[in-house]
């Protein structure tokens, strides 16, 4: 009877595990529209997109699945990878004070372009570490992790270095977010942290930035964003370690760095499936319904491939209310982009429209952009244009019922003058310091 209690209750936890990985893939399915190109693997949970962090919790579900399986799979294989280096950029540093460590590795069946890196838990091939002391005065040792294809993987401890009991007087912190329906584009905050009461105030009055794709950036704000979408796709991931100098109206200064890491899913559809991708990105973000019921929005088309891809042909689907397509056949407003070239590096724009009014029961028009490029591989990319959603009221929306969320929205609507604000739009409003604290969500 115990063992078939156990294999009971195995049962009801496998179940609402399972459960629970189908409730977050229907999350990932009515989430907020991203870019297919690529995706920001983010570290902290302050500034991942919702997305991300449903993904993060889907892998998260599939690996408490696989722990409750009987156990036949084979240990991780690490006879493709080799670990060159790992270097830490201090032999010495306080509790809480960053670490630079860097891996680099390579495969010996060449396929070191589909390398991952993990350092301590983060992704990157350099991560700022912070270690800290526990009580017994030890101190918690990090691994690094490099990942192959064919299930091939080798994890080595992080070079010892000594932690002291010293805190410095300050730190930065760096967190970051995606733009809904941009590409690749990062908005980056640095909070300064005073880690002691005493001394003069640090009061910040410049952010020097560096991205790690050798832009820089000089702010009076300690914010910038920052767009990612113009670098090079031809390894499955790209890493950059991204940094803040803070300058204080003393002149004194303060660091703070973090890792970022992209998932270049063009690279993957070209090594799976030999396919250019074709990259495309709206200008403005989110459609808008002009007076005559025509939604106008300009798209940038381009690739990551190193030969030029011509455009072949542009096919137009239609979707109802129902969210089903079908072929459209002729429209009058399709734009021909038949014969042209989008060249390696270049961005090809143009213009797109949407008739709702000659299209009443049509939400959305996907056109799909076919072509091939110099050395003939398949190249396809779509876009959409949409019908907006209407202005909410009560009575299709949901009401909010938090008298703060409730008090800063009307704040938001009176400083922007407009009947609806975007959650996007005050998170802005809070980061410039437009929102005063009373008007905080608990």
């Amino acid at each position: 009877m115990a063992a078939l209690n156990s294999r009971r209750l195995r049962a009801v936890f496998l179940g609402v595990i399972v459960a629970g990985l189908g409730v977050t893939l229907w999350l990932l399915l009515i989430g907020p529209q991203v870019s297919e190109s690529a995706r920001p693997t983010v570290r902290d949970e302050m500034s991942q997109p919702m997305v991300q962090r449903n993904e993060r919790l889907v892998a998260t579900l599939g690996s408490a699945v696989a722990s409750l399986a009987p156990s036949t799979k084979a240990p991780p294989k690490h006879d493709q990878i080799v670990i060159d280096d790992v270097s830490v950029e201090k032999n010495e540093v306080c509790e809480g004070e960053e670490n630079l460590v860097s891996v680099t590795a390579h495969t010996l069946d060449g396929s070191d372009s589909e390398l991952h890196y993990v350092i301590g838990g983060q992704a990157g091939r350099a991560v700022p570490l912070r270690a800290y002391r526990l009580p017994n005065g030890e101190v918690s040792r990090r691994t690094v992790s490099v990942f192959g294809t064919g299930g091939n993987s080798l994890s080595v401890a992080v070079p010892d270095y000594r932690v002291k009991e010293c805190r410095l007087s300050r730190s930065v912190q760096i967190g970051y977010r995606g733009r809904a329906n941009v590409v690749d584009e990062l908005q980056f905050r640095a909070v300064v942290l005073e880690n002691s009461s005493g001394g003069t105030p640090f009061r910040p009055i410049r952010y020097a930035w560096t991205f790690g794709d050798g832009a820089t950036a000089v702010t009076s704000a300690p914010y910038v964003a920052h767009d990612y979408s113009r670098r090079s796709e031809m390894e499955m991931y790209s890493a950059f370690l991204v940094e803040a100098r803070v300058y204080s109206e003393s002149g004194e200064s303060v660091r703070g760095r973090t890792s970022v890491e992209f998932l270049n899913l063009p690279f993957e559809d070209l090594r799976k499936f030999g396919i250019v991708k074709i990259v495309a990105q709206g200008s403005p973000r989110f459609p808008v319904l002009s007076d005559d019921g025509v939604v106008r929005q300009t798209f940038l088309f381009w690739h990551y491939y190193p030969e030029a891809v011509n455009i072949e042909r542009i096919r137009v689907l239609q979707v109802n209310s129902n969210g089903v397509r079908s072929e459209f056949g002729h429209l009058q407003d399709a734009p021909d982009m038949s014969g042209k070239t989008i060249d390696p590096g270049q961005r090809l724009s143009v213009d797109f429209s949407f008739d709702t009014k000659r299209n009443a029961d049509v939400i959305a028009l996907v056109y799909k952009v076919e072509g091939a490029s110099v050395d003939r591989r398949l190249a396809y990319g779509e876009v959409t244009l949409m019908k907006p959603p209407p202005v909410p009221t009560r009575a299709n929306s949901v009401p909010v019922t938090s008298t703060r969320w409730a008090s800063k929205i009307r704040r938001a609507m009176s400083i922007l003058g407009k009947a609806s604000v975007s959650e996007e739009e005050v998170w802005e409003l809070e980061r410039d310091g437009a929102l005063a604290p009373e008007f905080s969500p608990k």
